[in-house]
């Protein structure tokens, strides 16, 4: 049975955790939000970083208003896969917490598992924990905790954002009636034009710089993104699996958004947990497991499942 090998290097400026299992690198930086900013299945990189913020760090530990400083560093996104917490209109500004997007994490490393836990926020009152887990046939367990930290009641919901490289097909386990354009993120008759039915699935095509958002109440805890590499004639899936409600409420309504960046040539796979409203103390945890193989150029998100399920018997 091969062992997994951890390394510390550099990457994109940041120190960077390189976890490696046969095919699968995870490179893991936790001192910008605690985020997987590197995701290689057989050398070719799926995830992206915003090249002019590259190597950031922030200590805003000794700011006096954190809001004006927040004001001040706007939105920036820096690339990979964060935690945020749900919902948006709750962020001082529209901005993501600083202390959850943007300070260092605290690492614990154990065999193939690496804990990545954040700072209070003193924004929300909480804190996130972010365990990544590298197994065998290139699986990755991706576990979000929140933790009630404050005195009061605080209602949230886990928000899981990564952003991929372009080109690339998200489908989800949705229907027409079941999943709309946003208007704000862009022009819903140019978005429309992105999104298919396929089968039982909603086929969304990432694939220019078409501004588009889409959320989506799915049937079932799965999401389907495929890269397809015409220069290889092959195919990569990155598939996650994870737990969904039916009877709870959602921070947005939804299970899971896709967003189409106008400005870089990345999109967002986003999957919410269900709201939960936490006393002091409590806390709440989210499950993905991510399956990432190889196929040939043609392949379907039913025939990804298929394979998985094979692989599994």
């Amino acid at each position: 049975m091969p062992e997994i090998e951890i390394f510390h290097e550099s990457y994109y400026d940041w120190k960077c955790i390189r976890m490696q299992l046969g095919e699968i690198s995870l490179g893991l930086t936790p001192d910008i939000g605690g985020r997987i900013m590197s995701l290689r299945q057989m050398g070719k990189e799926l995830l992206f970083v915003q090249e002019e913020h590259r190597g950031e760090t922030f200590d805003f530990k000794e700011v006096g208003d954190l809001k004006a400083e927040k004001y001040k560093l706007g939105f920036r996104l820096w690339g990979g896969d964060k935690t945020w917490v749900a919902p948006e209109k709750k962020w001082w500004g529209k901005i993501p917490p600083l202390d959850l997007d943007a300070l260092p994490y605290q690492v614990e490393i154990f065999g193939s598992r690496v804990k990545m836990t954040s700072p209070i926020c003193r924004e929300t009152g909480v804190r996130l924990i972010r365990t990544v887990e590298l197994k065998e046939g290139g699986v990755i367990i991706l576990e979000q905790t929140i933790v009630n930290e404050s005195s009061k009641k605080v209602e949230r919901g886990i928000w899981d954002v990564t952003q991929c490289i372009r080109p690339t097909e998200v489908y989800l386990p949705s229907s027409p009636d079941k999943i709309w354009p946003y208007p704000d993120a862009g022009k819903i008759q140019e978005a429309i034009k992105k999104i298919s039915p396929y089968k039982n699935w909603m086929k969304i095509q990432c694939n220019d710089f078409t501004a588009f958002k889409f959320g989506a109440v799915l049937t079932k805890g799965v999401v389907v993104a495929i890269r397809r590499l015409k220069d290889d004639d092959q195919a990569i899936s990155f598939t996650r699996f994870f737990e969904i409600d039916q009877e709870t409420a959602y921070a947005h309504k939804v299970m899971a958004e896709v967003y189409n960046s106008k400005d870089y040539p990345y999109l967002e796979v986003e999957v919410h947990a269900p709201m939960k409203s936490l006393n002091k103390g409590e806390e709440f945890s989210h499950r993905q497991t991510w399956k990432i193989a190889r196929h040939n150029i043609h392949i379907t998100p039913d025939e990804v499942l298929d394979f998985h399920s094979v692989k599994n018997s």
